[in-house]
């Protein structure tokens, strides 16, 4: 063979050039956050691809279903054999809000309770909630020995396991349908649906172990962001709170009796402290308008009494803020939307106008673009929102304009302002 005809001596190795890439940096960490109804609200993190192109990291998000020990959820280890499934509906910031999806039991659980000279006793029904909830709860139960029983087994009779499996399904009918899906839950977290039929079938045979060992969520309404907000309250917040020593309300009031003006003052601000969020009444209010009007802004500034005028991040989907306020002298809670301005959000938007009391769109008095896109905003309102729902017509940005119209004598970064008070009023007449 000739020299230099080698064909596998002249190829390079290919693979050398090669960089490898982590995976983990296109990535970013979310908190998934479970309903009010537990005690323990941070179920845990989890990873998504970053939002590239056309790619949402929400959309990837949502639906996702985690499964959490009810143990972890409670802070008791007498749960640890029930599982909790969690569904995410919605992506607020860096918070994975989820609901219920369903429960099951542990399988080491169920083996242990099966055990010989015993009657097991199962029952399904499929329920649906108040709230439109399609759900299918399966029981299960055992027999037990008589008081005084010298008999070996506790076998019941088949007319017997007929008498039991009516009185469960009875019993879980009325309680899974008389009642919505968070109270539902709040009820199968202490097993109260088990005792009432162990003590409903104790004339027919004594039972225990009665448990509802699953529940399966068939059907689930049209999504509803209010509901779900009502059900996480201000996840936002910290939960952590602080003890109020009783001597330092009593101090308080002491140096408040003074005027009367301070004395009603203090017992309102004590009232509304007190108030359950879930008791009052809810205001939903929604910010529409152009990406980069400057929504986001005025929603910090109003809530967190915060003001950045160099923040550039435009929002994705929706993001939302809770706040306390009076109107009248009645306590109300606050629910603020601030909806993305960008064309491929609008679709997802739309459906936030259910339920709006109020409508804020909002445009920038620098840019008069901003300004005559206003017409397409209020026949969206007119085509989504209730008849006769409030809306307002709000210009921002007034800190980087100079003043004057067209003029451009302003001092650091501040432009011209493109759009009068006097064109606002005629667009909003």
């Amino acid at each position: 063979m000739a020299v230099g005809k080698n064909k596998r001596l002249s190829k390079g190795k290919k693979g050398l050039k090669k960089k490898t890439q982590d995976p983990f940096t296109r990535k970013d960490w979310y908190q998934v956050k479970a309903p009010s109804s537990f005690q323990i609200r941070d179920v845990g993190k989890t990873l998504v691809n970053r939002t590239t192109g056309l790619k949402n990291a929400n959309d990837a998000l949502k639906g996702r279903i985690f499964e959490v020990s009810l143990a972890d959820l409670q802070k008791d280890e007498d749960h640890a054999f029930r599982k909790v499934k969690l569904r995410v509906d919605e992506v607020q910031g860096k918070n994975c809000l989820t609901n219920f999806h369903g429960l099951d039991f542990t399988s080491d659980k169920l083996r242990s309770l099966v055990r010989k000279w015993q009657s097991l006793i199962e029952a399904n029904v499929t329920v649906k909630t108040t709230d439109d909830y399609l759900l299918r709860l399966f029981a299960i139960a055992f027999t037990k020995r008589r008081p005084n029983q010298i008999k070996k087994t506790t076998y019941a009779a088949s007319s017997q396991i007929r008498a039991i499996r009516k009185k469960m399904t009875e019993i879980i009918t009325r309680e899974a349908s008389s009642c919505t899906l968070t109270q539902l839950t709040a009820k199968l977290i202490p097993e109260v649906i088990g005792r009432e039929i162990e003590k409903a079938t104790q004339g027919i045979y004594p039972l225990q172990n009665v448990h509802i060992r699953k529940v399966k969520l068939l059907k689930a309404p049209k999504f509803d962001l209010g509901a779900l907000l009502n059900l996480h309250g201000e996840s936002n917040t910290d939960e952590s709170g602080q003890k109020v020593e009783r001597e330092f309300k009593e101090k308080v009031l002491d140096e408040a009796s003074s005027t009367t003006l301070s004395r009603t003052i203090l017992r309102f601000t004590t009232r509304l402290a007190m108030a359950s969020d879930e008791s009052l009444p809810t205001l939903k209010i929604l910010m529409i308008g152009p990406s980069g009007a400057g929504k986001s802004a005025l929603l910090i500034r109003y809530c967190d009494d915060q003001f950045d005028s160099e923040s550039s991040t435009a929002t994705i989907g929706v993001d939302f803020k809770l706040k306390r306020l009076s109107v009248h002298g009645k306590p109300y809670r606050l629910n603020l939307l601030d909806t993305a301005g960008q064309e491929r959000f609008r679709t997802l938007s739309n459906s936030y106008y259910r339920g709006a009391h109020g409508v804020i769109l909002v445009y920038d008095i620098s840019n008069r673009e901003s300004f005559l896109s206003i017409d397409r905003w209020f026949e969206e309102v007119d085509a989504n929102a209730v008849e006769g729902v409030k809306c307002f017509l709000v210009g921002s940005k007034l800190d980087r304009v100079s003043g004057a119209i067209g003029s451009g004598s302003g001092s650091g970064n501040r432009g011209k302002r493109e759009v009068s008070e006097e064109e606002g009023g005629w667009v909003y007449e």
